[in-house]
């Protein structure tokens, strides 16, 4: 008797250790590839999959898969020009650093060769500091991404946390 209670309860921690998260499940609510029924007719769901309420997948459990906060981190820090938050989903501000960085690429590659023919000696003075300001921008920019992808603080364009790490 106290064999089996132990069994139960050790299989039990770890099933809940082991899985994400816990929802009500039936016999084809809750599929084998993604998620268990347990004892408790509850569907634990597997990393990295999570149930979210959406009228598409009726009673479905474990019907989304997270995107990885280790995947998002690395594209975000290596590629740098929004791609984490394209994988994301998050197109918006995807799009909006991706604009940010053609502008500044365009003052620091292009923009020095055609101020020649600009009469305006201010002007062309005046054109290192927006070099330098867009650099220093871009650099705290990136400091900030690494740090609230590494954070986990963002979320995907359902508005479902990332897989930890």
């Amino acid at each position: 008797m106290y064999f089996k209670l132990l069994l139960f309860l050790t299989f039990e921690l770890h099933i809940h250790s082991r899985y994400m998260q816990s929802q009500m499940c039936g016999k084809f609510t809750c599929p084998e590839t993604r998620g268990v029924c347990t004892t408790n007719n509850i569907c634990t769901c597997f990393k990295p999959f999570k149930t979210i309420n959406n009228p598409e997948y009726g009673d479905f459990q474990c019907n989304y898969e997270q995107k990885s906060q280790m995947i998002a981190f690395l594209l975000e820090f290596i590629i740098s020009f929004g791609v984490g938050h394209m994988y994301l989903g998050n197109i918006h501000f995807a799009i909006g650093k991706l604009i940010f960085c053609f502008i500044a690429g365009y003052f620091l590659c292009f923009y020095p060769h055609f101020s020649t023919s600009v009469k305006s000696y201010n002007l062309i003075r005046m054109i290192p500091y927006l070099q330098t300001l867009f650099v220093i921008t871009f650099c705290v920019l990136q400091i900030i991404d690494a740090i609230l992808f590494g954070t986990g603080y963002y979320k995907d364009s359902n508005g479902v946390e990332m897989m930890k790490w």
